[in-house]
């Protein structure tokens, strides 16, 4: 980096290195890089290093990235003043394509300033200063032109030794027999679907998939299975790095949809002996959480194996259950590296976007608490400031959830109580309860990471990926291609038009055993039977198999983490899961038949259409359930880049709009009709909180799938969320006076279809509710009713909630209690000054 002053102003000729010459010379690109205008501050904890690499993530007004011109778009400013070119990445986007970006990620090799100790607050500033792109770090044209010579052409050499080496990486596992089955991420590209993640100046990023196939395929009753675990790998370099950062998530849920291949064959309940990554003598492998369930690396000579799950010392082997999947977050480096590493996996240069005012622009920068740039979460709402609490206090809440969980996870033990409830078993370490559908409150929230986000906190970031691993490893829904991708409904369609249907009904991600195209029923069977014969199972197999997945009532206690993360964090390990959870639901959830002779999923969109289709206008059975998948879905469609599958989804959500908007309660407004053990199951219910949660799932698939794109369904949503919206403070919902609506609440005979719903307070009958008011999650829809309508009413409703007065000072006096549900609201009153 050359700096010159030009005119009075600084500017800086930068100079980019470009893969060597044969004659081990290099080539060099130049531009001037102007001063810009202040658009964002990006504070983090200051790094171990002096040198390190910035990112982080920031909301961005539509039209601005990716550039008209191909130029980028952003400068981060150096501690000296220095003007750095920013490699900027879409995190999410707009929903119309020619918007591009909401959100995006910023990357910039910066420097600590002096006199700056590890652990200070620190701040950056980015500019708007336009210039043009970097052409030798333009990424690959063609999925042909990935290979690891192209992945390793930008950033300096240093780590040409191990990934230009095809068989350097080897991932292994061992079955009951003791047979092997291997993986090489490295190897075999195109033939690993390999995907750019990250593609510029200071960082790349690829991901790959596998299927570990047997080393040596053996016949006969001690023979293999015809492959073991299907494997994504995420691998990433950095500027300057020595560091190969490899996220890898393992599953067994291959979805057996290719019947010319058995690599893709499910396999059922599987036991397994261990998994390792051998390394090249002298690379070192770790992980981000240090747990017993690793072991100790093996000695193979000119190798080193890392035991990843290692052997059970008594003998027995480790189970994964049918569908089960589980993820790790490693580093390579050589023998040495070991301290960059580190800074890599808790970490350091993690950076986060607060709201303060540009000197240059005069006004609020970008941020996620900044009002007409609100985009956060699918909802795309801003975010509230938390000063009131002090952002060190906080911290320092964030950093003892941190130092709690870690500690469990190091230690492989367990608190007694939620969300640590279960030790370490074998390979997992699952949160929560094992029952899916925990009732209660916890973690049932519209908004996570607001916390992390507003006090700039790497804990609460790193507590958030231990909250992701450890709800992945209790989530057996994992149900993919032999490419890696979530398997589709249109994968397996048959018939066609009208009669066109999906030979399966699914639930909770889990396949009906009656219905099996997949082969789940004809698994192979002899090395279970093998384990069963021998008493090899381990002890921990009863209380990993108690675990279930989440159920779609409750999804959000495995999703709320994981949004946080892709957008404070661009974690793709979070976007491919929650695209994987869309699809789930999605196989769920759909407009087709469940077999040729026309039957018909009872909990599935089909059966809604039907029922609206015979008795519009009256409420039908819509809920949380669909409310959490819609807000999954809505994420995913946000987050992802691939424009095909943003199109088929929205064909698919087309249906659920046009439901919604025929089946709402003309009179009343009220989505939800349902029959239930509610009210003494007297009468069909509306649920106040399930209300909120779909208001919530039906906002987002507006501004995230619908908005300047159809404007049709955007309105028709508009619509649907404004009666509904007036339909919770009408009389009929929320008595005069009340504290809050009714949480449970008579909404129809149970007969609808011939009888009118009821549409007042006056109609309702006297045994028409329960007797507790819903002061938990409805608090967001207040906000979103006052935004979408301007009716004070709404605050007014709020306040009852409250102790009155200004509505600000009592959200702001509950601390951060219930947060993740008053966000919205509190946010807005912040900015009114209420």
């Amino acid at each position: 980096m050359n700096i010159r002053l030009v005119s009075g102003a600084l500017f800086a000729s930068v100079v980019f290195g470009c893969a060597p010459t044969s004659s081990g010379g290099a080539s060099e690109e130049t531009f001037e890089l102007g001063a810009g205008v202040v658009v964002a501050t990006m504070e983090l904890a200051a790094p171990s290093s002096e040198t390190f690499i910035l990112h982080g993530t920031m909301p961005v007004p539509p039209g601005l990235f990716p550039s008209s011109d191909g130029s980028v778009p952003f400068a981060v400013v150096d501690h000296d003043g220095t003007l750095l070119s920013a490699q900027v990445e879409t995190v999410s986007r707009y929903a119309r394509d020619g918007d591009g970006a909401d959100v995006v990620e910023i990357i910039a090799e910066v420097h600590r300033p002096p006199g700056v100790s590890p652990g200070d607050r620190i701040v950056y500033v980015v500019q708007h200063a336009p210039h043009p792109a970097k052409s030798s770090a333009a990424p690959p044209e063609q999925p042909s032109d990935i290979t690891p010579a192209a992945f390793t052409a930008t950033i300096p050499q240093t780590l040409e030794e191990l990934i230009n080496d095809s068989g350097s990486i080897r991932i292994t596992s061992t079955d009951v027999f003791g047979n092997e089955y291997e993986a090489y991420p490295l190897a075999d590209w195109p033939q690993s679907n390999p995907r750019i993640q990250r593609w510029g100046e200071y960082q790349l990023q690829l991901g790959t998939y596998d299927t570990m196939l047997p080393t040596a395929p053996v016949s006969g009753f001690q023979g293999t299975l015809p492959h073991s675990f299907g494997v994504h790998s995420y691998m990433s370099v950095r500027k300057a790095s020595g560091t190969l950062q490899f996220d890898i998530r393992f599953n067994n849920g291959a979805d057996g949809n290719d019947k010319g291949t058995t690599r893709d064959d499910p396999l059922g309940k599987m036991y397994f002996d261990s998994v390792h990554v051998e390394l090249p003598r002298g690379w070192v492998m770790m992980q981000d959480v240090q747990n017993p369930g690793m072991g100790t690396p093996i000695d193979l000579g000119a190798r080193l194996a890392y035991p990843l799950v290692a052997e059970n010392p008594d003998g027995s082997v480790h189970m994964m259950p049918s569908q089960g999947q589980f993820h790790r977050r490693l580093v390579i480096v050589k023998e040495g590296g070991e301290e960059a590493g580190r800074r890599i996996l808790d970490q350091e240069g993690l950076a986060f976007c607060v709201p303060e005012i540009g000197a240059q622009n005069g006004g609020e920068n970008y941020s996620w608490q900044r009002e007409d740039l609100g985009r956060y979460f699918p909802q795309a709402h801003a975010l509230p400031s938390l000063e009131y609490m002090g952002l060190d206090v906080v911290r320092a809440e964030l950093k003892g959830e941190l130092d709690e969980m870690r500690g469990h996870l190091q230690a492989g033990t367990d608190s007694g109580a939620y969300p640590v409830e279960s030790p370490r078993l074998g390979w997992a370490h699952p949160s929560g309860a094992g029952y899916g559908g925990m009732t209660g409150g916890v973690d049932i929230n519209l908004f996570d990471g607001v916390r992390t986000a507003a006090a700039a906190s790497v804990d609460g970031y790193l507590h958030l990926t231990d909250r992701f691993r450890m709800a992945n490893d209790r989530m057996p829904v994992a149900l993919y291609s032999k490419t890696g991708q979530p398997s589709r409904v249109a994968d397996w369609l048959e018939g066609s038009g009208d009669l066109a249907y999906v030979p399966f009904t699914a639930y909770n991600g889990k396949m009906n055993g009656s219905s099996d195209p997949f082969g789940y029923n004809v698994s192979p069977a002899f090395q279970r039977d093998y384990v069963d014969a021998q008493g090899l199972g381990p002890d921990y197999e009863e209380a990993l198999d108690y675990y279930k997945a989440h159920d779609r009532q409750h999804m959000i206690r495995y999703t709320g983490a994981v949004k946080a993360l892709a957008w404070l964090g661009n974690d793709w390990l979070a976007k491919d899961a929650l695209k994987m959870v869309s699809e789930s639901f999605h196989m769920e959830y759909h407009q087709y038949f469940n077999s040729g002779s026309q039957s018909v999923q009872g909990t599935g969109l089909l059966a809604e259409m039907n029922y609206v289709k015979d008795a519009p206008g009256i409420g039908f059975g819509i809920g949380r359930g669909e409310g959490w998948g819609l807000d999954a879905t809505s994420a995913a469609y946000a987050l992802t880049s691939d424009d095909t599958w943003r199109e088929q989804t929205r064909e698919w959500l087309d249906l659920v709009v046009d439901n919604v908007f025929d089946g709402q309660a003309d009179c009343s407004g009220i989505i939800e009709s349902k029959t239930s053990k509610w009210l003494d199951g007297k009468y069909r219910v509306r649920s106040s909180i399930e209300m909120s949660i779909l208001e919530s799932g039906l906002r987002s698939m507006a501004v995230r799938v619908y908005k300047s794109v159809d404007f049709g369904r955007h309105a028709m949503l508009q619509d649907v969320l404004h009666d509904s919206y007036y339909g919770m403070i009408s009389d009929l919902s929320w008595a005069p006076g009340n504290a809050g609506p009714w949480s449970h609440l008579a909404v129809a005979p149970l007969d609808t279809e011939t009888q009118v719903p009821f549409c007042s307070g006056a109609e309702l009958p006297s045994d028409g509710h329960d007797q507790y008011l819903e002061n938990y999650q409805c608090w967001s829809s207040l906000a979103y009713g006052f935004e979408l309508t301007g009716n004070s009413t709404f605050l007014d409703h709020a306040r009852l909630m409250t102790s009155g007065g200004s509505l600000t000072a009592s959200l702001q006096a509950q601390g951060t209690s219930n947060l993740g549900n008053r966000a919205a609201l509190l946010a807005l009153a912040q900015k009114i000054g209420d």
